[in-house]
C-alpha cells in the first residue's frame, strides 16, 4: 500500500514547526507572531502517528507473538536518531555554557547539565505546560510517542473488541481533563501525560485509518473534507494568533480536528509512485527526511542565528534564508546518518520486515 500524500503531510507538519521556530528565534515581532502558530505541526505529526501506527499494526490485535517486533521496529524508528542529535547539542551546548555564552535553551542551567543529559537520554517526562523542556527542546513530542506506542503495544495481548474498550477509557479521561472534570498534576507524573489532552490526536489518527480502511471515499467527498479540514485550521490558526478571542484555548481540539479531516482527505492510495512528477517526489523526499528535519532544525536555528547577530542583516532575508538552510541540512542529515543508521539498525535487529510499514517508505515520526 503507497500513500505518498501522508509521507508528504510529514513533510508538511516537520515544516511548520521550522516555521515557527524560525520566527520564534530570529524575532518573534517577525510577521507579527503569525507563523509561530505553526508549532501545530506537531499536532499533525500526532495525528499522522495514530494513523500509521493503526493502519499498519491492526491485524496483530491479540496476537503478542507480535510484540516484540513492533517494540524493536518503534525504538529503532526513534531511538538511534534522536540519541545522535541529543549528543551533538549536547556538547555544543555544553562548549556554550563553559564560555558563559548566551543559550537561549528552555530551562537548561549548567549546575543541572548532568541530570538534564541523563533525563533527556532515556525520554523521562517533563512539564512542558510550566516551561520545562528535555536538554533538546523538540524532544518533549518523543516522550508522547514512546508512550502512545506503548499503549497501543498492550492491544496485541487483547482482542480486538477489548482495544476499542480500552481505547474509549483512554478518550474518555482525555475528555474529561479537557471538559475540567477534573485537575491532573505533573507529581502524579504517569496519569498526567496519560490523560494530556494532546493525547487525543493519537486517537484521531487511529480513527482516520480504521475510516480509511473501512469505508471508500469518492474523490468529491475527499474534496468536502480537505476544504473543511483546511477552513477549521484556518479558523483555528488565526484565534490562537490572536490570542483566542473567537474560542478557548483547547489547542488539541482546534487543531486536531482540522489534521483528522485533512489526513482523512489525503490517505489515498496511489499505486505507482515511480509515476509521479519530480515536484510530487520532492516533498515525498521532504516527507522521508522529516523526523531529521524536526530534530535538528532548532539545535541549526540558535546557532545559525546566533552567528548571524549583530551582523546588520534583514530579519526578514535572515528568516527565509534560516529557514531553507535548515530544511536542507536536515535532509543532508537524514542521506547520511538517520537512513544508513536505520537500515543497519534494521538488519541487525530485525529478521522480516513488514511489507506495508515499508512501503509505507517508513512513515512514522513522532516524531
Amino acid at each position: 500500500m503507497n500513500l505518498p500524500n501522508i509521507q508528504i503531510a510529514r513533510g508538511v507538519a516537520a515544516t511548520l514547526v521550522v516555521f515557527a521556530h524560525a520566527n520564534l528565534i530570529i524575532n518573534k515581532e517577525l510577521f507579527n507572531g503569525f507563523f509561530i502558530i505553526g508549532w501545530s505541526g506537531v499536532d499533525f505529526f500526532f495525528v499522522i502517528s495514530g494513523f500509521i501506527i493503526f493502519l499498519t499494526n491492526q491485524k496483530y490485535f491479540g496476537d503478542k507473538s507480535n510484540f516484540i517486533t513492533y517494540t524493536k521496529k518503534r525504538l529503532i524508528r526513534v531511538v538511534p536518531t534522536y540519541w545522535i542529535c541529543l549528543t551533538f547539542f549536547a556538547l555544543a551546548l555544553y562548549v556554550m555554557l563553559e564560555r558563559n555564552s548566551p543559550t537561549p535553551i528552555f530551562s537548561t542551567q549548567p549546575e543541572g547539565f548532568a541530570t538534564r543529559f541523563i533525563n533527556s537520554f532515556f525520554l523521562l517526562p517533563t512539564d512542558i505546560h510550566s516551561n520545562e523542556y528535555p536538554m533538546l527542546p523538540v524532544a518533549w513530542t518523543l516522550t508522547y510517542e514512546m508512550m502512545f506506542y506503548l499503549l497501543f503495544a498492550a492491544c496485541f495481548f487483547v482482542s480486538r473488541r477489548a482495544a476499542l474498550v480500552v481505547g474509549g477509557i483512554w478518550l474518555s479521561l482525555i475528555a474529561a481533563r479537557i471538559l475540567n472534570f477534573f485537575q491532573a498534576s505533573f507529581d502524579n507524573t504517569l496519569f498526567y501525560i496519560i490523560t494530556e489532552p494532546k493525547n487525543i490526536e493519537f486517537l484521531l489518527g487511529c480513527l482516520t485509518a480504521y475510516l480509511f480502511t473501512r469505508y471508500t471515499f469518492t474523490d468529491r467527498a475527499r474534496g468536502i473534507l480537505l476544504s473543511l479540514g483546511l477552513a477549521t485550521l484556518a479558523v483555528a490558526w488565526v484565534n490562537t494568533w490572536l490570542d483566542f478571542i473567537w474560542f478557548g484555548k483547547n489547542i488539541s481540539v482546534q487543531f486536531g480536528i482540522p489534521y483528522f479531516l485533512i489526513t482523512l482527505a489525503i490517505a489515498k492510495e496511489e499505486i505507482n509512485i515511480n509515476r509521479h512528477n519530480s515536484v510530487k517526489k520532492f516533498f515525498i523526499f521532504i516527507g522521508d527526511a522529516s523526523y531529521s528535519i524536526y530534530l535538528t532544525h532548532y539545535p541549526l536555528l540558535l546557532i545559525f542565528a546566533s552567528l548571524s547577530r549583530n551582523k546588520g542583516i534583514n530579519d526578514y532575508a535572515l528568516f527565509f534564508f534560516l529557514l531553507t538552510a535548515s530544511i536542507i541540512l536536515g535532509t543532508i542529515f537524514y542521506r547520511i546518518i538517520e537512513k544508513p543508521i536505520i537500515e543497519l539498525a534494521k538488519r541487525k535487529f530485525l529478521k522480516t520486515k513488514s511489507s506495508t510499514e515499508s512501503n509505507l517508505r517508513s512513515a512514522i515520526l513522532h516524531k
